[in-house]
């Protein structure tokens, strides 16, 4: 090494240094646009049909910037703890499903990495609407209208953009699982189940975006009469909400098909059970209130009843692996303790409070009238990723 040049290790150092204060300043703006945005939607001179449009168009980009923010941490958590959940990924490759380009797992995002992807994300979803918001106090309603286009737009635009820059690799291997999700023709791999089981989680977000994207194709996005060709009465809302669960329904026949595994088939008739509750819902649009109240409100209940049940006992049993209410059968008691999974990567007190909260969400949700809403837990449905055992059994 020439005299004088800097060690490779303190350049790494002082590039980790200089990338984690520019999260942080990212982190610290987007605050300061929070308060900024809520100021705004809160005050008591910003017109009613400026909040409602505001929320048609960036409330339903939430529930996916959650998620990625959710998700990131979970990686973060798996890095720390030493739990390699990539395996999972990797097995794709090594059971011939990998996409011409090296394992899987290279094209996985660490924790860090997903943490800013978050971040600078949420920095262009809240500048958008503070743009939105200032064009929209000084009057400019056609510069206001562009806002949410131009986001749309971009979001899609940088998903297939083909230079190599914004995590290309990244973001071809996961343009490449939604395809193969929405299209679920073929074998299914660990990467298409996990992406299907987030999106079932996202159904009612996804349907949130198919309004905001029929409002901006309708006409100008402060017309009332425009907002009308996209309400809760539209078809294309409980259609987007269905449109997951189908995928999973899919994904569970083409891997019962392959591997014979029934249990499969009553994964399936879950995924089954979410589809009269979506349209039950959509029936209260185009039915008497007293034919609501009277006959389909008692159906949807039930079809809502059933749903959670059945959801929730999948979710303990079969992907959690927490023997409850197998012991209850056995033992023909409902107080029995549960039997946690040996040997258990997390606390167990944490199974409990997941347990407790994915009941009680799912239900408060469900009675709610929030179709599609699901208190799933990322971290405990990878736990299940057993890696002595290999990831295949998550899916077959």
């Amino acid at each position: 090494m020439a005299t004088g040049a800097t060690p490779r290790h303190v350049l790494a150092a002082s590039s980790r240094r200089s990338s984690r204060a520019v999260t942080i300043a990212i982190g610290g703006f987007n605050t300061l646009l929070l308060f900024f945005v809520h100021g705004a939607l809160t005050s008591a001179a910003t017109p009613e049909i400026i909040r409602e449009t505001f929320h048609l168009y960036y409330q339903p980009l939430i529930p996916f910037l959650v998620m990625l923010w959710g998700w990131g941490l979970n990686v973060l958590y798996f890095e720390r703890t030493g739990l390699r959940y990539d395996a999972c990924f990797d097995a794709d490759a090594d059971h011939g499903h990998g996409h011409g380009h090296g394992r899987s797992g290279s094209a996985l995002l660490s924790g860090a990495e997903l943490l800013r992807l978050a971040n600078v994300l949420t920095l262009a979803l809240f500048s958008s609407a503070v743009v939105f918001l200032r064009f929209v106090g000084q009057g400019n309603v056609w510069a206001a209208a562009m806002q949410p286009v131009a986001l749309y737009l971009a979001a899609v635009l940088v998903l297939f953009l083909p230079l190599d820059v914004f995590y290309r690799d990244s973001r071809r291997y996961f343009a490449g699982t939604l395809w193969r999700v929405v299209t679920p023709v073929r074998s299914v791999r660990w990467a298409d189940f996990l992406l299907a089981d987030i999106l079932t989680s996202l159904a009612k977000g996804i349907s949130d975006v198919e309004r905001a994207v029929c409002s901006m194709a309708s006409g100008p996005i402060f017309s009332e009469s425009t907002h009308s060709l996209c309400t809760e009465i539209s078809w294309a809302i409980p259609l987007a909400i269905a449109l997951p669960y189908s995928w999973r329904f899919f994904q569970c026949w083409r891997v019962y098909r392959e591997t014979g595994n029934k249990s499969q088939l009553s994964n399936a008739a879950k995924y089954m059970t979410a589809f009269p509750v979506i349209f039950l819902s959509y029936a209260k649009y185009h039915v008497s209130t007293d034919q609501w109240v009277l006959l389909w409100k008692p159906l949807w209940l039930v079809a809502c009843f059933l749903n959670s049940t059945f959801s929730y006992y999948w979710d303990v049993e079969r992907d959690w692996e927490i023997g409850w209410f197998s012991v209850m059968r056995k033992r023909r008691t409902p107080f029995v303790k549960p039997i946690l999974p040996q040997p258990t990567q997390i606390a167990d007190r944490t199974y409990f409070y997941l347990m407790a909260s994915n009941l009680v969400l799912r239900y408060v949700l469900e009675s709610a009238g929030w179709v599609g809403a699901r208190s799933r837990s990322l971290a405990c449905s990878l736990t299940r990723c057993r890696i002595s055992t290999g990831c295949r059994g998550a899916i077959n």
